[in-house]
């Protein structure tokens, strides 16, 4: 009896020990506030300075990839590119465009595919419907067909909303100055490209 009230103890105040020295170690800690840095824009400024490659080392990099690094750096403010003065805005760049109309693309792409196999989905669940012997599965195949109804309803719905803002976008590109011809080229190829 004596041996079980060791191995019941000992555990015990490990546990209590281990206790004592986690409060005493909180206690300890000053409760004073630490300070947050700021940092400016000419701070941030200086330190891609510092960190930015040069161009005479790097041999993979091109003009364009700078471009659009610093372009995606900031994203709302005009940006320069290195060997050139002038800055030139993001919405006057006709690879921006082409970026977002590809993106638009393959939104409405994905949402047609979508619609599209819910079309099928339907017409297989319609043919079981009237197929069914028993009650169980006329009753499974319609509750199959109302679920997929609504499927076909909400991917309908983003496809609306995918061809909307494929429209926006071709939109706001030819009000930048852009032709709807310039985009019809530039996706032609870029599907080439990916075959």
């Amino acid at each position: 009896m004596n041996y079980k009230l060791k191995n019941r103890l000992v555990p015990l105040l490990s546990v209590c020990l281990g206790m004592m020295c986690t409060l005493q170690g909180f206690a300890q800690t000053p409760n004073t506030p630490r300070t947050k840095k700021v940092y400016s824009n000419e701070d941030l400024e200086k330190y891609q300075e510092k960190t930015q490659v040069d161009p005479a080392t790097n041999q993979h990099s091109t003009d364009s990839d700078k471009a659009q690094e610093n372009s995606s750096a900031n994203p709302g403010r005009t940006s320069e590119i290195p060997g050139q003065k002038t800055k030139m805005d993001k919405g006057l760049d006709k690879s921006y465009w082409v970026g977002q109309l590809k993106q638009a693309s393959d939104k409405l792409d994905k949402a047609k595919f979508e619609e599209t196999k819910f079309i099928g989905a339907l017409a297989t669940y319609q043919k079981r419907e009237t197929e069914a012997q028993t009650e169980f599965d006329r009753k499974t195949a319609q509750w199959q067909v109302e679920d997929t109804t609504k499927n076909l309803a909400r991917a309908q719905e983003q496809r609306k909303k995918a061809e909307a803002e494929k429209a926006k976008v071709l939109e706001e590109a030819v009000k930048k100055g852009f032709k709807p011809e310039d985009f019809k080229n530039q996706e032609a190829s870029a599907v080439e490209g990916t075959k």
